[in-house]
């Protein structure tokens, strides 16, 4: 994850090489670059298993992201894990759930984006996704579903969510009612 802040040189080189990458279908809308927000934050998945033979990755293997698992015992805290200094798991949620902040309306759901100490870890399941799809709806104003659980619901959307937008100082009104 970078920021503004800490790599805003970086930020924009990204954002113009995007910017030309999509230009025809700007083009093509009406829209003009220069009118486009420059982003405040850059969240990367990984797509490799680096290691001391292959630093980058080898170059074949895995095809899509990979989640963030880590081990305070091993690797010390999340930030140390990814190398982003006081990065905590709340901070990567919001960024993965919003990647281009909380007032833009883009969300993202996807159990490759999710981050977790490997006690907690059991697997790939589609749970993660739905969890973060939920999270999403509840920011976009929407209630929770009737068929889903309220205290399911409660306890992994609604308590997850509130707690890491309370961590980040963000408002909770708008978000709907559990």
């Amino acid at each position: 994850v970078a920021t503004r802040a800490t790599a805003g040189a970086t930020l924009d080189l990204v954002h113009e090489a995007l910017l030309e990458a999509i230009s025809p279908l700007l083009t093509a809308r009406g829209v003009k670059a220069a009118s486009l927000p420059k982003p405040s934050l850059l969240a990367v998945g990984v797509w490799t298993r680096p290691d001391a033979k292959e630093p980058l990755g080898p170059p074949v293997g895995y095809t899509a992201p990979t989640k963030v698992y880590y081990a305070p015992e091993v690797s010390g805290s999340l930030g140390a894990a990814c190398g982003v200094s006081g990065l905590s798991e709340g901070e990567y949620r919001l960024a993965a759930l919003q990647p281009l902040g909380p007032g833009a309306p883009l969300y993202m759901a996807n159990n490759d984006w999710v981050v977790s100490e490997t006690r907690y870890m059991y697997g790939d399941w589609a749970e993660e996704s739905l969890l973060q799809a939920e999270r999403a709806l509840r920011v976009a104003g929407q209630p929770r579903p009737a068929w889903l659980d309220a205290g399911y619901y409660e306890q992994r959307v609604a308590s997850v969510l509130g707690a890491d937008r309370r961590a980040a100082g963000l408002e909770l009104t708008g978000l709907a009612a559990a």
